[in-house]
């Protein structure tokens, strides 16, 4: 592609569809539980079995020669996969056979060095595995792994010995092409391997038939990798290196492609460390917990504000400061933006500022510089403030609208900014903003004792939720606020390994019916895109027992008290007005006075609303009149629910545009922008704003 210099645009567009591919391939589940349930996977110790089984086989061929020869190279096949870290299909389909009396260490092939070969000494006590032939063959140097009879590779050499030297020539017997007698496997034909897919068909044949499962060579590889991340003597990353020059592959791809742990596999030591430390503060006894593993994953690389090679953002990305509703063709700059804007422009002007204005340098100066001296912006702000605008300006650049001399600008202020910056704990300890991990768990050992000193039952609760949030914070690692505010739980009979929510982007609590086990499904995160769900097992009989102990008993016992036979609720933590979960975008606050800014979307009730059948509308604020206290709304009017019974509106442009009262706004409320389907969803319950506007009493009662 780099010689269709002329047509760009076609190849920004198949670099971000293999961007958008890869990422999904990351984010796909790939552990161990999901492809043996799906008959894709076997253990390193099964294949050991399978091993076994054949080599019965081929000792109990019987007289006939060509079922001896073909078990024996069965199991010979078998053999090198287990004995030597497994290779690709290529590497053992293209293998080739010679003998020689020079020295293994110096041997090379004479016509082509990228090929693979088996080299065996005419005395037959050792031989040279060559693979100069791999997928990353241009990237290293060959591979040469020798095998001798005195060291622990013995087994494997002497079974190769004697399939070369006795059983490989009755499956010659039938080639009638003689350029191929010098491949090492050959088919039932005689003749080698001709295609990868013939080769992994007879792979699989040999699973199939000794263990019922069809896999492949590409899964041996993983079956291996992860049986070495698993085991109880787990590998240094020395090791973990140098297996990974044997299988031809760097550590990145290594844990990247063949580590099929599951998300709850690689964090189980972080896990245990804080479960341990949470426990010696609170004086809990934790149950012996299985020797954990952790993985090491490669650091992705981030895009840098001043690099050439920049994309358009896509429909509902978030492109720097841009606002949730913006789309490519009508961007609009964050709301702190377009307030400044709207007060710089001139009096009675009617162009709504968007994000054009932002290649305005002088604008852009004015812009940080009130940030930092009436709003008291520190720079780390800044330092964002800027990284948000070159965001928008990489958008601007490919549109033509902007200079490099901009872009180079707040590239040197953001880094002026950033060595600003005193993130150091000392520093924030100063300013209130810090506290020492040792201090984190007094506080926890404080919050028990009030959860245990508590007397009503509300306040039993109320103390059991903070007591719970603390603890999940402290018993393992830490997570962002919006992992734990939008946490749902449920419970289940299933496999945890294998359940799956409706939507894939959210964040769930399982718990097992006997309440032994649970699952904390974390799949609405900042990293989502990049690493795809996180699971963490929570167990009894593990270090984590306290924290699954505490959340059976918030959920079993004190959260309903929180409820108050309100409205049920999925998610797990609940504020205190004792009817609305903590979720994104505060629900309705009874006589707010907070008034809307334009592009807020606000609620009103109509006269004809009950309590049983509310009737809401939405609206788009469009102009506020602060003297008469009056916004005009442009209408969303409400689609067709859909299976979730989700409401769902979309805005008529250019009509059903109406002035209201700020008195009859409900403001804010939770709703959000789908930018797939370009709609609003409404996640505040219309029950609620009916409430709010009525006071709970439906709008027909009478005296």
């Amino acid at each position: 592609m780099r010689y269709l210099k002329s047509d760009s645009d076609t190849i920004k567009t198949v670099q971000q569809w293999c961007r958008t591919y890869q990422k999904a391939y990351e984010r796909k589940d790939r552990s161990w539980q999901r492809l043996e349930a799906e008959g894709k996977w076997l253990a390193w110790d099964a294949v050991l079995e399978v091993l076994k089984q054949q080599r019965e086989l081929y000792e109990s061929s019987g007289p006939c020669e060509l079922t001896r020869a073909q078990e024996s190279q069965k199991y010979t096949v078998l053999l090198l996969y287990y004995s030597i870290p497994p290779a690709r299909s290529k590497e053992y389909r293209e293998l080739r056979v010679t003998f020689s009396r020079q020295n293994l260490a110096t041997w090379d092939p004479i016509a082509n060095a990228a090929s693979n070969w088996l080299v065996v000494q005419n005395d037959h006590s050792r031989t040279l595995l060559y693979l100069g032939a791999h997928k990353t063959s241009r990237k290293t140097v060959p591979n040469r792994i020798q095998l001798n009879s005195t060291d622990s590779t013995k087994v494997v050499l002497g079974q190769l010995v004697d399939f070369v030297c006795r059983d490989r020539d009755v499956l010659l017997r039938g080639n009638a092409r003689p350029d191929t007698t010098d491949w090492l496997f050959l088919n039932s034909r005689g003749e080698p391997f001709g295609t990868s897919d013939s080769w992994t068909k007879y792979i699989q044949s040999i699973f199939k038939q000794l263990a019922n499962v069809a896999i492949s060579s590409n899964a041996l590889r993983s079956s291996f990798v992860t049986d070495l991340l698993t085991s109880r003597n787990r590998p240094s990353d020395d090791l973990l290196a140098e297996v990974a020059f044997a299988m031809r592959h760097s550590s990145s791809e290594q844990s990247r492609t063949y580590d099929c742990r599951s998300s709850a596999d690689k964090v189980t030591r972080a896990v245990a460390l804080t479960s341990e430390r949470v426990a010696t503060a609170l004086d809990v006894t934790t149950a012996a917990a299985p020797a954990p593993v952790a993985t090491t994953t490669s650091s992705k690389r981030r895009r840098r504000a001043d690099d050439d090679d920049n994309v358009a953002p896509e429909v509902g990305d978030i492109v720097g400061a841009v606002d949730d509703s913006s789309t490519l063709r009508k961007p609009f700059v964050h709301f702190a933006f377009l307030g400044y804007l709207r007060s710089k422009l001139p009096a009675g002007g009617t162009t709504e500022p968007d994000l054009i204005q932002v290649y305005n340098a002088d604008l852009l100066r004015q812009f940080l510089k009130f940030m930092e001296d009436e709003r008291g912006s520190a720079a780390g702000t800044l330092s964002c403030d800027c990284q948000s605008f070159l965001h928008a300006l990489n958008f601007l650049r490919s549109e033509g609208h902007c200079s490099v001399t901009i872009r180079h600008w707040l590239t040197t202020y953001q880094k002026a900014a950033n060595r600003q910056r005193d993130v150091s704990w000392q520093r924030l300890k100063a300013k209130g903003k810090w506290l020492v991990w040792k201090e984190i768990l007094d506080v926890l050992k404080l919050q028990r004792e009030l959860y245990e000193a508590a007397g009503s039952t509300f306040a039993k609760a109320w103390e059991s939720q903070k007591f719970t949030v603390l603890l999940m914070y402290c018993a393992i690692p830490p997570a962002r606020g919006r992992e734990y505010r939008e946490l749902r739980f449920t419970f289940t009979e299933e496999d945890l390994q294998l359940w799956e929510p409706d939507s894939t982007q959210s964040n769930w609590l399982l718990l097992s019916g006997n309440h032994s086990r649970g699952l904390l499904y974390v799949g609405a995160h900042k990293t989502y895109r990049h690493i795809g769900v996180q699971r963490t097992e929570l167990s009894a009989d593990g270090s984590t027992n306290a924290l699954l102990e505490q959340l059976v008993a918030f959920v079993c016992r004190d959260r309903p008290a929180l409820l108050q036979g309100r409205t049920p609720q999925d998610f797990l933590f609940l504020e205190s007005r004792r009817d609305h979960p903590c979720r994104p975008g505060r629900p309705p606050k009874k006589k707010s006075k907070l008034p809307p800014s334009v592009g807020d979307i606000v609620a009103l009730a109509e006269d004809a609303s009950t309590r049983e059948h509310p009737v809401i509308l939405l609206g788009k604020v469009l102009r506020i009149y602060p003297d008469s206290r009056e916004v005009l709304l442009a209408h969303l009017k409400q689609m067709e629910k859909s299976r979730k019974s989700r409401a769902d509106y979309k805005i008529t442009a250019g009509r059903d545009a109406w002035v209201e009262g700020f008195d009859s706004l409900v403001f804010p409320i939770d709703i959000a922008y789908d930018t797939a389907r370009g709609v609003y969803s409404l996640r505040t319950p219309v029950r609620d704003i009916h409430d709010h506007v009525f006071d709970g009493q439906d709008s027909t009662d009478s005296d």
